[in-house]
């Protein structure tokens, strides 16, 4: 398990962006989770989720500068292997399926655009390495960035091509 270099402070973007799926507790993308006081913390930090205490964003890894904090950036970077059992992620035409993807979360509207050289920055040095990069807004479709016979491509996808929303039936048809 990677080891975090950095601490959280204030920030609370993962309480937001991703999704979070448990048996107890759903939340959808790109909403606060219930237990999150926005810039101070979760309220049940001690007994928090196991999803939750096992999560670790880039910056926390290391990744960026001060100011790329995601709080402060309202941006998130995460890496994210496919689920060999769930659905197979993107992939564009003429590029190789890819197992791995970073994914770059918007934390407030309008923050990839607003961040846009810094995030195309990421994506092409990310993609230039073999990883799928997808840029995940809080309302819309992502964009899916990946190099094509030595030229960066982009496409539209839908959002939860990561087989979340595959776990969530799973849970729901669990207890029903």
């Amino acid at each position: 398990m990677p080891v975090a270099k950095r601490v959280c402070g204030s920030c609370t973007a993962c309480c937001k962006v991703p999704e979070l799926i448990t048996r107890e507790y759903y939340k959808p993308p790109g909403v606060w989770c219930k237990h999150c006081n926005p810039g101070r913390g979760c309220s049940i930090y001690a007994d928090r989720y196991t999803e939750c205490q096992a999560f670790m964003c880039q910056w926390l890894l290391g990744f960026g500068s001060e100011e790329e904090r995601p709080d402060r950036c309202h941006y998130m970077l995460d890496f994210t292997t496919t689920d060999p059992t769930g659905p197979e992620m993107p992939v564009l035409e003429g590029a190789e399926r890819l197992e791995t993807s970073l994914n770059i979360w918007e934390v407030s509207e309008g923050a990839l655009e607003n961040k846009g050289r810094r995030v195309m920055e990421i994506t092409e040095e990310i993609a230039g390495q073999g990883i799928s990069v997808l840029h995940i807004p809080l309302r819309g479709r992502a964009q899916l960035f990946q190099f094509v016979q030595g030229v960066l491509k982009s496409e539209n996808v839908q959002p939860h091509y990561f087989g979340d929303i595959y776990a969530k039936e799973k849970i729901v048809s669990r207890k029903g």
